[in-house]
Parts: C-alpha cells; sequence; structure tokens
C-alpha cells in the first residue's frame, strides 16, 4: 500500500518539480568565481569633416555606335566645301559636304530646254492634225526628255552630301578642291 500511495499523482508531481528546480540551479546558477566575460565600453569623440568623396569605375568593353552611315556623292565632281570635322555634331538633313554643280545645274537647264521643245513639237503636232504615229513618236520624246529631267535633278541633289540622322561625324575624308 505504500507504493501505490507513491503513485498517486498529489505525490509525484511535486517530487518532479523539485527535481527539475535543483538541476537547473546546478546548471544554470550563476556563480561570480565562474569566468564570465564582461562588456567594456568606450566613448571616443571624433571631429568630422566634410571632403569630396571620389569614385573610380574601370571596365573593359567595346564600344559601338548605335547609327552609323558611310556617305559619298552620287556626282562626280570636285569638292568645293566641306561644312563639318571629325567630332562635329549634325542634324539630320544638314549639309556635310558639296561640289562643283556649276556642270550639273547646266544639264538640267539643258534637259528642261529638251523637255520643253518636246512638248511644244507636240503641242504643235496635235494642233496641225499629225499622223497618230507621229503623235505617239513626240510622246514617247516627251516621256524620254521628262526621264532625263528627273536623272539631271538627282545628280544635282548628288551634289550636296547631307547627313541622314542626328549624330556625331566620326571622321571626314574629304579636302576641298579633291
Amino acid at each position: 500500500m505504500t507504493l501505490d500511495r507513491l503513485r498517486k499523482p498529489y505525490v509525484v508531481v511535486p517530487v518532479v518539480l523539485v527535481t527539475a528546480l535543483a538541476v537547473w540551479f546546478v546548471a544554470f546558477r550563476s556563480d561570480d568565481s565562474a569566468s564570465s566575460a564582461t562588456t567594456t565600453t568606450t566613448k571616443q569623440l571624433v571631429t568630422v569633416t566634410r571632403g569630396a568623396l571620389t569614385s573610380a569605375v574601370s571596365a573593359e568593353g567595346t564600344v559601338a555606335a548605335a547609327q552609323t552611315d558611310d556617305l559619298s556623292f552620287s556626282s562626280a565632281g570636285t569638292v568645293t566645301a566641306v561644312n563639318v570635322k571629325a567630332g562635329d555634331t549634325v542634324s539630320a538633313g544638314q549639309v556635310l559636304a558639296s561640289i562643283d554643280s556649276a556642270s550639273l545645274q547646266s544639264a538640267v537647264s539643258a534637259a528642261a530646254a529638251t523637255l520643253a521643245k518636246a512638248q511644244a513639237t507636240l503641242s504643235d503636232d496635235q494642233a496641225s492634225g499629225a499622223s497618230s504615229d507621229q503623235i505617239t513618236a513626240d510622246q514617247t520624246t516627251v516621256t524620254s526628255a521628262t526621264d532625263s529631267l528627273t536623272r539631271a535633278w538627282q545628280a544635282l541633289a548628288g551634289a550636296s552630301l547631307v547627313a541622314t540622322f542626328n549624330g556625331m561625324v566620326a571622321s571626314v575624308n574629304l579636302i576641298v578642291g579633291e
């Protein structure tokens, strides 16, 4: 009967609690004689000054332009003006250089005169009642003269080297008089 009495909860619970408290006290007690780490705090006053903060970054790689264009004249002639140099910033449509356009202007004038003569001949032949073969021949002459005038205008437009986009001139390989 004594063993049954020890198994009762009002006896077992206090015994377990007293044992746990004793283990905790022995394991975690704070003893001044034991080695304990002490923290030392020191304060220091420092004068603050302003100054420039410099940072350098370096990298390796290849740099390529977003847009490039290798320009050349579409007409032959002597260079009369070079309006830019390497490093200049240009706008789309800006004239960069030009060649002598006197002969090209003269070709435009001659082609315009030829067209005017062909149109007058066609008009005269139509008014005089010329044959249909003659009218067809005159119309062919007018078409040919119109094409010649268009080519002459294009050649004259080719006398100016024009920037195709906004950007910076990388190099100039022209000299006035070339």
